[in-house]
């Protein structure tokens, strides 16, 4: 009766630990090496703004032009310890694909995501500050 009893306790800390193992890797900074931030104002909506930059393996190098695209939500594209739901892995697999882009994120505005993202302002949820988020992105 205590072997059972014993490959039960067993294999119940077994999988306490796989999920205390998966918890600590969710927490660390899983963004490649191509990836910085910087801080910068945006007068227009009376904040500052997290950039995040990927920048493809031979950039420093190269004498090309790169295309740029511009992400929002930053904090969710590059790594898994800023992501709210999880990371989306952009660079993970910019590398894998060997893409020659750059990609701007600009960190979403929290509790002002919904200001900063519409155009029209809506009784229940605010909003209609879009106009002024694409002015910070044209200016800066």
């Amino acid at each position: 009766m205590i072997r059972p009893q014993f490959l039960l306790l067993l294999f119940f800390f077994t999988i306490v630990k796989i999920a205390a193992q998966d918890s600590e890797q969710s927490k660390q900074s899983t963004a490649s090496k191509q990836v910085s931030t910087f801080t910068i104002e945006a007068p227009q909506l009376q904040t500052a703004k997290k950039i995040w930059v990927y920048l493809p393996e031979n950039y420093e190098t190269s004498k090309k032009k790169f295309s740029v695209i511009y992400m929002h939500d930053a904090q969710n594209l590059f790594d898994a310890k800023t992501s709210y739901s999880g990371e989306w892995n952009v660079d993970e697999k910019l590398d894998s694909l060997k893409a020659q882009v750059i990609v701007v994120g600009i960190e979403h505005g929290n509790d002002k995501r919904i200001d900063e993202l519409t155009p029209f302002k809506n009784e229940k949820y605010g909003g209609g500050k879009a106009d002024s988020y694409l002015e910070f992105i044209v200016k800066h």
